[in-house]
């Protein structure tokens, strides 16, 4: 199992010497800026910035980009001019506008796919595997006790 946030802080910090995150709104920075703190990686985190709009405006930026792209620019050139050489975008649908109309680069800052990488690690998991190497199974990735794993699968069963 793989997540796209844990895939993505651990590519950009491998990419780039300085990331920043990029979301749609400030809940989601603070919350993601959270995150690479709880990794330990804020010391490769610049701060971030934020879009201010809600999920309801991207049914609009994927139907309409041309009225959303000087402000998505705008915006993320703020981001990069705070020192982040690699932009991470956060909400699969602000990475998926970005990568449609071809954001991968701004000003010399690499913007990362979270869902592409996420996919990438999954298959590098797969051959890692094959070599012998896996995940620790213990702490954050230890299998939880037998009876809580007998209830879960009782739930998903009622489904």
């Amino acid at each position: 199992v793989v997540f796209c946030i844990e895939s993505g802080l651990h590519l950009a910090c491998l990419l780039a010497p300085k990331f920043a995150f990029f979301a749609h709104n400030e809940l989601l920075l603070h919350r993601l800026t959270g995150m690479a703190q709880q990794y330990g990686l804020s010391q490769h985190m610049v701060p971030g910035g934020h879009l201010n709009i809600s999920y309801n405006t991207f049914p609009d930026m994927f139907e309409h980009p041309s009225r959303h792209f000087d402000s998505v620019v705008s915006a993320a050139r703020e981001v990069v001019a705070r020192g982040a050489n690699m932009l991470f975008p956060a909400a699969l649908a602000l990475t998926q506008f970005m990568v449609d109309n071809d954001l991968l680069d701004i000003d010399g800052c690499r913007v990362l796919d979270a869902a592409g990488a996420a996919v990438k690690v999954a298959e590098l998991m797969v051959d890692l595997k094959g070599i012998g190497i896996s995940r620790g199974r213990s702490g954050d990735y230890a299998a939880p006790p037998l009876d809580i794993r007998e209830a879960l699968r009782g739930l998903y069963k009622q489904v």
